[in-house]
Order: structure tokens, then C-alpha cells, then sequence
């Protein structure tokens, strides 16, 4: 679930039962990924991600054209081949041009920025962070992210997600895909060609500086054959009111998923990145309605901040997986090295209920 664009233990596994009903979860419509009729509490944003295996650079985005309480904003995570990362993020003060496209998706524009589905399952991407504020990292000059993604899976939408009177919907329109392009960060421009990729959009009458919002975990992950895994929870202050769900897609279809109660993530290694605590090693375990079960570990590869809030922030987490699908008849699908990224989301009552350092 990508993070807000706004300027805004030991391995401890996270039981998540208890739950009246499971979240919904259903193949998503062009429209699902259009903008959404909102007021001032309403929150929408639209992110994606690649990860180029020639150039080594990975890139993370949203252009957030709403957010409660808060000015819109698009937003940049890198993660240069030297290891170094960056969080930069360009408030921008005037209003949104939020449309449909013609092919039923977005097509919206904020200030030099723009997010728009040229053609069905196809999107053109443009960031010019130049003026961005340097978030964590330092300064890495002027940003400029120009990619067209193409997805290679059907794409699904779940929610709405809970949490106290707030709601948030996740419309997940490319599971995983290929990404062209370029990224460019100060002097040097890296080419991008047939990247793996991911795409997703987040709208809802929520407030991610609330204290109802307690904390989310988010993962995508790119697996051999074609087949993505994508997780997304969202944890209120009381987490026994969790939703979210576990979703595993091939390249023609949605192939099983798992409610919050049929999942389980645990976190172990933690580091700090600019003065946040996130997770440097995340198990996931549970099992998919097609009666699979899955058992993988992400390990981070390179983690940048992005605040939301006074002592909190969405920790943006490049990764890298490996384990096994596998159970109800069918050969085990092994997986290693898969790339993809996680979010943590360090606020104070996720540190506290998931065992993190507190120094």
C-alpha cells in the first residue's frame, strides 16, 4: 500500500484474529482506479514502484493529490546502486486536476506531475521533484522520474479497510508489471528497461496523522512465473479490529488470498533509518484460500523515511524474499531472491505493540 504523499521482538509474529467479517476483495475495474469523489476529510493518492536490475536503481513515488489537514504532495524514495537512499517531497500548493482518462483511469495532475492511464493496464508516470524538499538522505539534487508501467496481472481491489470511524480503500491495478523509462537524480540520468514494477492508488475518508490509525503493513513482492504477492493491513490502536488481506495473482488471474486472520507478519533485526525504527528482517506465514500456505522472509536491502506525524513515519523498505508456496496438491512454487518493497509504519504505538527498541 503505497505510503501518504504528504510533508506530512525479538521476531514477534502478530496474531490477527477476531475479526467479524473478512475484507472484501474483488477484481478491480479502470474506474476503481480513477479518482473518487471526496470532502476535506477525504485522503487519495496514487503510487508506484520499480526496481531495475540492470542499472541497480530502484525508485518509489506518489502523487498524493489529497490529503486531510494537509497540503497536497507528490513524494520520491531512491535507492542509488551505492546504497545510498533518499526520501524528497514537493508540496504543491495549488489544486489538483483530478480526471478520468479515456481509458477509465486516472488522469490527474499535480503542478508539473502527472499520473494517467493512456491506454487499458497502461499508465505514463511523471515526477519533477526539482525544489523538493530533502526529507532523509540530504539532498540528492534535482529529482525527475518519467516512466511508462505496463501491468502483467489482473489487478484487484480491497477494502473499504477500517479503523475507528475512518476507512481507506486500496485499489491494487498492477500487481506486478514491467516499467520503461528514466530517473534522473542531480547530474546522472539511469535508463530503466523492462524493470519490474507495481502500481497501486489509495482514496478514503481517513487521516493517517489520527490517533485512530495505529500503524499498516504493506508488501509487494515480484515471484518467479509471472506471479505477484501483495499484503496489505491496516492496524487501528486496538489491533483487534485489523483488516487487510493476502492476495496472490498470476499473470491471468487473481489465483488465491487470505483474510487478516489467516495471515500472520512477524519482525525481527531492527534498525534505524533517520531516527525511525523499522523492521530489517519481516516473516510472513498464512494460508491462501486455494489452500496453499505461505512461508517467506523479507530481508531489507535499503529503507528511507517519510514523517506523518509528530513522532511517526512510513518506512519505505526496498527488499528481497525467499521460501516456498506450496501445499493443496500443487508443486511448491520456491522463491528466492524475489524483489520487491515493504512499508513499516513506525509510529509509536506500532513500535510499542510490535517490540521495537526504544532507544
Amino acid at each position: 500500500m503505497g505510503p501518504l504523499a504528504a510533508v506530512v521482538a525479538t521476531v514477534a509474529a502478530l496474531a490477527l484474529a477476531g475479526v467479524a467479517a473478512a475484507t472484501p476483495i474483488r477484481t478491480a475495474a479502470p474506474r476503481d482506479d480513477a479518482p473518487h469523489a471526496g470532502d476535506a476529510r477525504t485522503t487519495e493518492w496514487w503510487y508506484a514502484n520499480a526496481i531495475d536490475a540492470r542499472s541497480g536503481l530502484a525508485v518509489a513515488l506518489s502523487v498524493g493529490a489529497r490529503a486531510a489537514g494537509a497540503p497536497p504532495a507528490s513524494v520520491v524514495f531512491l535507492y542509488l546502486p551505492d546504497g545510498r537512499t533518499y526520501t524528497v517531497a514537493a508540496p504543491r500548493l495549488s489544486g489538483p486536476a483530478l480526471g478520468r482518462s479515456a481509458a477509465g483511469g486516472p488522469n490527474v495532475g499535480l503542478g508539473p506531475d502527472r499520473f494517467v492511464e493512456t491506454a487499458p493496464g497502461v499508465w505514463r508516470i511523471h515526477v519533477d521533484a526539482n525544489g523538493a524538499i530533502p526529507v532523509a538522505g540530504g539532498d540528492p539534487g534535482r529529482v525527475v522520474a518519467d516512466l511508462v508501467l505496463r501491468a502483467r496481472a489482473p489487478g484487484f481491489l480491497a477494502g473499504p479497510l477500517h479503523f475507528g470511524d475512518q476507512a481507506m480503500s486500496w485499489t491494487v491495478a498492477a500487481p506486478t508489471g514491467r516499467a520503461d523509462g528514466t530517473v534522473r537524480v542531480g547530474p546522472r540520468t539511469f535508463p530503466l528497461h523492462g524493470a519490474v514494477a507495481y502500481h497501486d492508488h489509495n482514496f478514503g475518508p481517513f487521516d493517517l496523522r489520527s490517533d485512530a490509525h495505529g500503524g499498516w503493513d504493506w508488501s509487494q513482492l515480484h515471484l518467479p512465473g509471472g506471479r505477484s504477492l501483495v499484503l496489505g493491513l491496516v492496524k487501528p490502536r486496538d489491533a483487534a479490529e485489523t483488516s487487510g488481506g493476502l492476495v496472490l495473482s498470476g499473470p491471468r488471474a487473481r489465483l488465491g488470498a487470505a483474510p487478516n486472520s489467516r495471515f500472520r507478519v512477524g519482525y525481527a533485526r531492527w534498525r534505524r533509518t533517520d531516527g525511525f525504527w523499522y523492521p530489517a528482517l519481516e516473516t510472513l506465514t498464512g494460508r491462501l484460500s486455494d489452500g496453499r500456505r505461505v512461508r517467506l522472509r523479507l530481508r531489507a536491502q535499503g529503507a528511507s523515511p517519510l514523517p506523518v506525524g509528530g513522532d511517526g513515519a512510513i518506512v519505505e523498505v526496498r527488499t528481497s524474499a525467499d521460501g516456498v508456496i506450496a501445499g493443496a496438491g500443487r508443486p511448491p512454487l520456491r522463491v528466492r531472491g524475489a524483489p520487491g518493497f515493504y512499508e513499516y509504519e513506525s509510529t509509536a504505538i506500532e513500535r510499542a505493540r510490535d517490540g521495537a527498541p526504544t532507544t
